[in-house]
């Protein structure tokens, strides 16, 4: 547990907790900043509780649960479980995870510092989100797509092939909402381009939402709060 001290001193500068070498992501960093977990690389913020504001605002603020048929959900790309603590608190309880991720010194950091603040179950496999995927013969309710190394996506999580396959993976009536980069223009450009050809092209209901230097794609714009 944190003592009451360092999480107030929390509130003034980040405070290091953990540190992690990795071989896929580099560095890994858990600081505690504003009386949260946060996990960093080099370049990019991994997670952050509640306060990983790019799903957060979604989870929070838009997304109509009611439509879901199902509680099953699979986040892939898993940092400290932001995506899992935050379903957990607008819905306490009521979920059934499923989390990949490739990176085991990832896993073993949110075990640590993630999963004590999640309380529906929580699955988590490691190894790679595309292979997953392709191979998985589940389907899921709602879908989270987070996966970068560093502040790069993988090129092949890009891919309309991937992509079809989070469609065939998707329970019907179900929804995705994936993360990408729009803090440059470069990235905008890139984020635009992906949903245009890519996303839309598999999801003709899709909607992009700029949050928080992020472009989130919803794959029905219906799952939206009007």
């Amino acid at each position: 547990m944190i003592d009451m001290v360092k999480r107030l001193l929390s509130y003034l500068w980040d405070i290091q907790v953990d540190y992690r070498p990795s071989e896929i992501n580099g560095d890994l960093v858990v600081f505690l900043s504003k009386g949260r977990y946060q996990l960093c690389t080099a370049n990019a913020i991994y997670s952050f509780e509640d306060r990983y504001d790019n799903f957060g605002n979604i989870f929070r603020d838009q997304l109509d649960y009611s439509r879901l048929k199902g509680n099953k959900v699979l986040v892939l790309g898993l940092g400290l479980g932001s995506v899992p603590i935050t379903l957990d608190i607008v819905k306490p309880n009521h979920w059934d995870f499923t989390a990949v991720e490739i990176d085991e010194a990832v896993c073993e950091l949110a075990a640590l510092y993630g999963y004590p603040k999640i309380k529906s179950p929580i699955d988590t496999r490691v190894g790679d989100a595309l292979v997953f995927v392709k191979t998985n013969q589940e389907s899921y309710d709602l879908i989270c797509l987070d996966l970068f190394i560093d502040d790069i996506m993988p090129e092949a999580s890009m891919e309309l092939e991937f992509i079809e396959d989070l469609r065939s993976t998707l329970a019907p009536g179900g929804v995705v909402v994936a993360n990408t980069l729009a803090f440059t223009e470069e990235h905008k450009a890139k984020s635009e381009a992906f949903f245009k050809e890519k996303f839309l092209a598999t999801f003709p209901e899709a909607v992009l939402q700029y949050t928080h230097l992020n472009n989130m794609l919803i794959s029905d714009k219906n799952y939206l709060r009007s």
